[in-house]
C-alpha cells in the first residue's frame, strides 16, 4: 500500500486523517451523498456508505468513530480473505506461516526466557506474605459452593437451599471448614484447593455483586451467611493469617516477577538508549487510521545497534484490535512515546533472548496447527458465500449475519498485514465521517423508545471523538 504514501505528501494525508477522526465541515457530503459514495476499496470489491449507514443504525449505542473504523476494518480484512480463498492464494505454506505466527511467536519466545529467570529467584517467604496481610488490602477467603442443577425445578432448588444450611450448622458448630468444602463441591479444583479463593483485593470484592461484599466485613475464621448466585448458594470463610500465607504468595509471585521483569527490561533500554523523533508521534497517528499505510520516511525510533523502522510499527498496529487504532490515532504525546518505546524494547529483548531469525521449531510446533485451525474454520465459514458475490458484498453479507450474532470476525496472527501487503486499499475518510454525522439523526430517531438509549452523543451531533491513550 506505499502507493497511497506516494500519491499524497505527509501533510496533506495528516490533514485529512486529523479530518476523520475530529469532524471537519469542509468537504463534507450531504447525506445522500454518503449513502452512494464509495467508504473502502478493495480488489474485488467496494463498501458503500448506505451499508456502513445500515450496520451503524443497528448498534445498541450511539455511533462514535470508533465502532465506524471497527467496521470498515472488518469489512476489508473479511474481503480481502474472500478474495484471497477464492483466488487460491497459498495461505498455509511453510513461508506464510512464519509470517503469520511471527509476532506471537517472538512474545512466546520473550515471555519464555522472562519465566526462567522467574524460576531462578528464591520462593516469596511467609514473612513477605504476613507483610501483605498486614497492609490489609488483600484477603483470603474459603468458598463452600453447593452447586444448582442446571434447568433445576424449585424441588431441586429447595433441595440445594437446605443442603446449604446443614453444611453452614455443621460449620457454625465447629466442624472442619476445609473437610465440608471438600464434601460439598463436585469439582476436582476445588476440592484439591480445599475451598481456597485465589487472593481477593478490596477492589476486587467491591465488584462483586452487594450481597457477596460483605464477605471483606468477616474476621478472620469468620463465616458468612448463605448466599445465591446463577452457580448455587455460596459460604464463605475468611482464612486465618497462617491459612492465607499460600494464597497470598500466589498473589505476590506475578507481582514480584513483573516487577523484576520491567526492571530488566528498562536496564536494557537504558542501556541502548532508546530516542523517539518529535516527528514520529504525528506519523503514528496517521498510520493508525485505514488503511494503515506506512510511508518510507525516517526511523519511529532509534537505539544502539537498532532502529523501530515505519513498517515495523505498522506491522505491531495492525496486530491492534481496530478500536485501539482509533484511540492511538488521537493519543496524546506522551501515550504515543509511550507505544513507541515499548515496542522498541521489545526489539531490544528480542534480540537478547532469539537473536537468529525466523519463529523456532517449538513456536512452529505450538502455533502453526492453531493456525491451520482457524484457517480451516475461516474456509469453512466463507466458503458459504454466495459466490455470485464478488468479495466486498460477500464480506458485506458475513458481517450482517456476524452483527446478527451468528459467528465472530477475526482474522488470526499476522494473516490481515500479509494480505494487505499485497493488496490496495482505499478508504475516504470525509465519506466516512459524512456516514457519520448523517447517521446520528437517525439513530436517535430509530432508538428513541430504547429503554438504554443516551439522550444525545457526540456522533447525533456530528462531533464524534474517541479518546484515551492505547494500552501499553
Amino acid at each position: 500500500m506505499r502507493f497511497l504514501a506516494s500519491l499524497l505528501r505527509p501533510r496533506a494525508v495528516l490533514a485529512a486523517a486529523s479530518c476523520a477522526l475530529a469532524g471537519c465541515n469542509g468537504g463534507a457530503l450531504s447525506p445522500n451523498q454518503a449513502r452512494t459514495a464509495t467508504v473502502a476499496e478493495v480488489p474485488g470489491g467496494t463498501l458503500k456508505g448506505a451499508t456502513l449507514e445500515r450496520w451503524l443504525l443497528r448498534l445498541p449505542t450511539p455511533p462514535t468513530s470508533i465502532p465506524a473504523n471497527v467496521l470498515v476494518s472488518t469489512w476489508i480484512n473479511t474481503a480481502l480473505m474472500v478474495d484471497a480463498l477464492r483466488s487460491n492464494r497459498p495461505l498455509d505454506d511453510s513461508a506464510t506461516i512464519d509470517a503469520v505466527i511471527r509476532p506471537d511467536a517472538e512474545r512466546g519466545v520473550s515471555m519464555q526466557y522472562l519465566a526462567q529467570r522467574d524460576a531462578k529467584r528464591p520462593p516469596i517467604t511467609d514473612a513477605e506474605a504476613d507483610s501483605l496481610a498486614d497492609i490489609d488490602a488483600v484477603r483470603v477467603f474459603q468458598q463452600i459452593l453447593v452447586r444448582l442443577p442446571i434447568n433445576a425445578d424449585s424441588l431441586a432448588a429447595a433441595a440445594v437451599s437446605n443442603r446449604a444450611k446443614a453444611l453452614l450448622k455443621r460449620a457454625q458448630d465447629g466442624a472442619n471448614f476445609t473437610a465440608l468444602a471438600i464434601e460439598a463441591s463436585p469439582d476436582s479444583q476445588t476440592r484439591r484447593a480445599g475451598g481456597y479463593l485465589p487472593a481477593l483485593t478490596r477492589d476486587q470484592v467491591s465488584r462483586l455483586p452487594r450481597q457477596m461484599q460483605q464477605i471483606w466485613m468477616l474476621k478472620p475464621g469468620g463465616i458468612s451467611n448463605p448466599f445465591i448466585s446463577s452457580a448455587g448458594v455460596h459460604i464463605m470463610r475468611r482464612a486465618t493469617r497462617t491459612e492465607a500465607r499460600a494464597q497470598l504468595k500466589q498473589f505476590l509471585a506475578p507481582i514480584r516477577a513483573h516487577r523484576a521483569d520491567s526492571l530488566f527490561v528498562d536496564s536494557l533500554a537504558t542501556a541502548q538508549h532508546i530516542v523517539v523523533p518529535p516527528d514520529a508521534r504525528p506519523r503514528v497517528r496517521l498510520m493508525a487510521v485505514e488503511p494503515v499505510i506506512a510511508a518510507d520516511s525516517a526511523p519511529m525510533a532509534t537505539w544502539q545497534g537498532g532502529v523501530l523502522t515505519p513498517a515495523m510499527v505498522r506491522s505491531a498496529t495492525l496486530m491492534l484490535d481496530p478500536a485501539t487504532r482509533v484511540r492511538l490515532s488521537n493519543g496524546s504525546d506522551s501515550a504515543i512515546t509511550s507505544y513507541l518505546i515499548e515496542l522498541a524494547k521489545r526489539k531490544i529483548v528480542l534480540t537478547v533472548v532469539a537473536p537468529g531469525p525466523g519463529p523456532t521449531l517449538e513456536a512452529r510446533g505450538t502455533l502453526a496447527p492453531a493456525y491451520r485451525n482457524a484457517l480451516g474454520t475461516l474456509r469453512e465459514s466463507l466458503g458459504h458465500l454466495p459466490a455470485t458475490l464478488n468479495a466486498g458484498d460477500a464480506a458485506s453479507q458475513y458481517i450482517d449475519s456476524a452483527l446478527a450474532g451468528q459467528h465472530s470476525v477475526a482474522l488470526p496472527g499476522a494473516l490481515s498485514e500479509i494480505l494487505r501487503s499485497s493488496a490496495k486499499v482505499r478508504v475516504d475518510s470525509v465519506a466516512l465521517q459524512s456516514v457519520l454525522r448523517a447517521v446520528g439523526p437517525e439513530w436517535q430517531v430509530q432508538h428513541a423508545n430504547d429503554s438504554t438509549a443516551p439522550a444525545k452523543s457526540g456522533a447525533a451531533r456530528g462531533t464524534a471523538r474517541p479518546a484515551g491513550p492505547p494500552p501499553r
